[in-house]
């Protein structure tokens, strides 16, 4: 598989949790840690904190990401997900 080439990378830091996001344009794909937005935060309020940027920008469902996220809680990692996206916008 050829090696995939990203137009946006970032890194948002919240505490302890450190994502670093890949970003192409596309159709709202999101994949954290290899798993589903869906599966990775279950929550509501997870995936409210995690599409914020999205929403203040208007964005949702235009972009394709791929995100790796290490380290912190469940909800420093869907906060420091949402400013690295942030920081394309």
């Amino acid at each position: 598989m050829a090696k995939q080439h990203y137009k946006f990378t970032g890194i948002g830091k919240r505490k302890t949790a450190i994502a670093r996001v890949y970003m192409n344009s596309g159709k709202g794909n999101i994949t954290i840690n290899n798993r589903a937005l869906e599966e990775y935060f279950p929550t509501q309020a997870l995936q409210l904190a995690f599409n914020k940027s999205f929403a203040v920008t208007k964005t949702a469902g235009k972009y394709d990401a791929h995100i790796r996220i290490v380290g912190g809680g469940v909800s420093s990692q869907a906060q420091a997900a949402s400013c690295g996206i942030a920081k394309h916008f």
